[in-house]
């Protein structure tokens, strides 16, 4: 027996046998030498998010840092197996983290306690886990109103020089450091003390109400002394004002007009504030009541600041040494001078400004920065007071926000706490949309408004249907597929109705397949096989595919076919032909080239 009688039976050219025979024995005699060790690459990388971005240092623990894996696309990935992430801050005195949290299989992020301190600071959070590229973000811890600037109380007792038993005017208003009026974000209580309580009357204490920036109230002199009044409420720097208490002396005849602000400014859009106070004076500036005639009080920008009707009572009524004008701003801030003249008298002007108001706003943040349609974990949203420079403001008594939404089902109205400045509102992950807009509002603040797109996979499948033949088995394969990698663990839903009677559920492996062996029936002509393909965080698919069954192949009476024969001839002359090589001292190696170079006669082998 030779190789060419077995090729000459088998119907195989003595060439492929030969080659054949190189490949496989030569395959046996590699020693393969061992790989270089390699660094994988990275899964992805990890992303940190604050929500909200910025933390009153009060000592609280706040569940504002999330901890999100990315894949090498740098879009949100769930892992089918928990990782550990661990952390650490860089200043402890500031903030800090638990030593390590867990991703769970089927999410992308988790939502980490932050513990800040007392001491307003800036810190470090870091991230890292085994098969990501770590991260990292800054952290800013600040008193609740804000550090720099300063907020301040700022006093005026009018009119500065007052008889016993006359009241007075005195208001207290919130401004920054520049004297711009800052618009309280809750109810803001001033307790008032004096230097002198036998010498006037004065309320313990005043409120600042939420969304405005100033309180009025009177006080009553008793007797003749110089007091001054102290404004002080917490957080915020103290304001003083003096006043003096007169004996009554011999008054003249009113002769001279002084004008005073009893608010240093006004913000732009404001309401109407009874803030400019007129005191007469005789020839020797003495205060004296108001003569019974016309006061005339006029603004030199009308544009920026519009002066009304005078207070109640009016000027012929009884003993009065001043009185009140109202005044509103317009939307243009700027600066006015208020001029006030009576028929025989010398007339008084003040300037009052008036500014874009420092007020506190709302603040919308989605987290993790990219939200995962379908996680396992809800995204969240953080609704957050905050002033101009991005600072928190802690709302003392709580503050009630609206909320519009499209694209994503959350509560018309949520409270922020009590002495806290954000609440936080899950996305409901069975109805979000990949476009989500959201808008807030509150009373006496500025509203937000936010706009995000919502991340979402979608899951790739695809079908290998074999020939069907009629009483044959067959296996009917679903690849599963996102972003090109495959999927484990997906839920697949066969259907067909010539071949199933109910769908059938099966889960794919770790190479993303998963099989459905089918025998057809000789009365199955034509199949419809469908799958369907889920996996929470990802957008499922379908895919069908039709198929015709052939009958099945009959045994004729020129006897079975001579196919199977001839193969198993053809492997068994190549296992003959291979021992014979072998026996003639061919000493096959690694390297067969020399080999297959003497078969075809170029030269014999060494």
């Amino acid at each position: 027996m030779n190789t060419s009688f077995c090729g000459r039976q088998a119907g195989l050219h003595p060439v492929v046998i030969a080659l054949f025979l190189s490949v496989v024995i030569g395959a046996l005699t590699i020693i393969a030498s061992p790989a270089e060790a390699q660094s994988p690459a990275p899964l992805g990388k990890l992303s940190l998010t604050l929500a909200p971005s910025s933390l009153p240092a009060d000592g609280n623990t706040y569940r504002a840092l999330y901890v999100q894996l990315w894949g090498r696309d740098s879009t949100p990935i769930q892992s089918p197996e928990p990782v550990r992430v661990f952390l650490t801050s860089t200043d402890p005195d500031v903030a800090v983290l638990p030593d390590e949290v867990v991703i769970g299989p089927g999410s992308s992020y988790v939502a980490v306690p932050v513990v800040v301190s007392h001491s307003p600071g800036e810190v470090r959070l870091i991230a890292v886990a085994v098969g990501y590229a770590d991260a990292d973000i800054a952290l800013t811890t600040t008193s609740s109103l804000g550090s720099q600037p300063p907020y301040r109380l700022a006093v005026s007792a009018l009119p500065p020089v007052v008889y016993p038993g006359q009241p007075g005017l005195l208001s207290v208003a919130l401004v920054d450091d520049a004297g711009i009026p800052y618009l309280a974000p809750s109810d803001i209580a001033v307790v008032l003390t004096s230097s002198a309580s036998e010498s006037i009357d004065l309320p313990r204490t005043v409120v600042i109400p939420a969304g405005d920036y100033v309180a009025i109230t009177q006080w009553i002199p008793r007797k003749s002394d110089d007091v001054s009044i102290l404004a002080q409420a917490e957080a915020i720097q103290s304001g003083t004002a003096w006043v003096s208490v007169s004996e009554l002396v011999e008054q003249g005849e009113p002769s001279i007009l002084e004008a005073y602000l009893l608010v240093p400014s006004m913000p732009a859009r404001d309401v109407e504030r009874q803030a400019i106070v007129l005191q007469a004076l005789d020839k020797n500036r003495v205060p004296v009541d108001f003569p019974c005639t016309d006061i005339f009080v006029t603004s030199s920008d009308p544009r920026v600041l519009v002066v009304t009707a005078p207070a109640p009572p009016s000027q012929c009524e009884a003993t009065r040494s001043y009185l009140t004008y109202g005044v509103r701003s317009t939307d243009r801030p700027g600066e006015a001078t208020v001029t006030a003249g009576a028929v025989g008298m010398v007339s008084a002007s003040v300037k009052m400004p008036t500014y874009g108001v420092l007020e506190t706003r709302l603040s919308l943040q989605q987290a993790p920065s990219t939200p995962l349609g379908t996680d396992l974990v809800p995204s969240t949203i953080t609704v957050q007071l905050i002033d101009q420079s991005g600072r928190p403001v802690v709302f003392h008594g709580g503050h009630t926000v609206t909320i519009l939404s499209h694209g994503a089902k959350l509560p018309t109205t949520v409270k922020i706490p009590a002495g806290r400045s954000f609440v936080t509102l899950n996305l409901d992950r069975d109805s979000v949309e990949k476009q989500v807009t959201l808008a807030a509002a509150a009373p006496g603040v500025e509203g937000a408004s936010l706009a995000f797109e919502v991340e979402r996979h979608e899951l790739e499948v695809a079908l290998d249907v074999p020939v069907l033949i009629a009483g044959t088995e067959a296996e009917v394969t679903a690849i599963v597929t996102a972003d090109g990698e495959p999927v484990a663990n997906a839920e697949v839903v066969w259907e067909s109705a010539g071949l199933l009677g109910e769908p059938l559920l099966m889960s794919t492996d770790e190479n993303g397949l998963a099989t459905l062996v089918i025998r057809p029936s000789e009365v199955s002509t034509n199949l419809s096989i469908r799958a369907s393909v889920s996996y929470a965080g990802f957008q499922g698919s379908t895919v069908a595919e039709d198929a015709t069954v052939s009958p099945s192949v009959e045994v004729g009476d020129d006897g079975p076919s001579r196919g199977p024969f001839l193969l198993i001839f053809a492997a068994v002359c190549m296992i003959l032909a291979g021992y014979m090589a072998y026996t003639s001292g061919l000493h096959i190696k690694a390297s067969n080239s020399r080999f297959v170079r003497a078969l075809l006669g170029s030269r014999p082998l060494q």
